[in-house]
């Protein structure tokens, strides 16, 4: 096994993995409940800090991988490894299946992220053409009396 302590790196990075799936919950609420630009904002400097982070120690544990699979002849993938782990060291393999689920909460979160920021973009495209296009929709005065259509009456009440 390679020098280096790969409890110590995967420990961190499982840590790394859980706040960023934090920041990413926070980023998913803070657009569902229309949250201020500056806080959504935060979220995202914070998802791209751990991510910069995570990009680190992942090199560092993909080499570490890379040079225990040659040696004791695994596939280099995380089962494997979770498999391998759990025959020499439980608490890697723990941690291995930890960050397992984690990547795959990340991954939905993600996902879900994706699909909310779409359907926010489109409803503010359905609100943009609502009042840049002008329509021949009848507008109603505050007494309900007819009132000429007007273009680009969307801003003014109609009934």
């Amino acid at each position: 096994m390679p020098d280096i302590n790969i409890k110590q790196i995967i420990h961190e990075e499982l840590n790394i993995l859980v706040d960023l799936f934090y920041f990413m919950e926070k980023l998913k609420n803070g657009i569902l409940n229309n949250e201020d630009v500056k806080s959504l904002n935060y979220h995202l400097s914070k998802i791209s800090e751990k991510a910069l982070e995570l990009s680190k120690l992942e090199k560092q544990r993909i080499r570490i991988f890379e040079e225990t699979s040659k040696m004791y002849n695994l596939k280099n993938t995380l089962n494997a490894f979770i498999d391998f782990f759990s025959k020499t060291d439980r608490e890697v393999s723990d941690e291995l299946k930890k960050m397992s689920e984690i990547l795959l909460d990340i991954s939905s979160t993600n996902e879900t992220l994706k699909e909310l920021l779409k359907t926010k973009l489109e409803y503010n495209d359905i609100l943009i053409k609502l009042y840049k296009e002008p329509n021949n929709i009848p507008v109603y005065n505050k007494n309900g009396g007819y009132k000429n259509l007007i273009p680009n009456s969307g801003a003014n009440w109609q009934g």
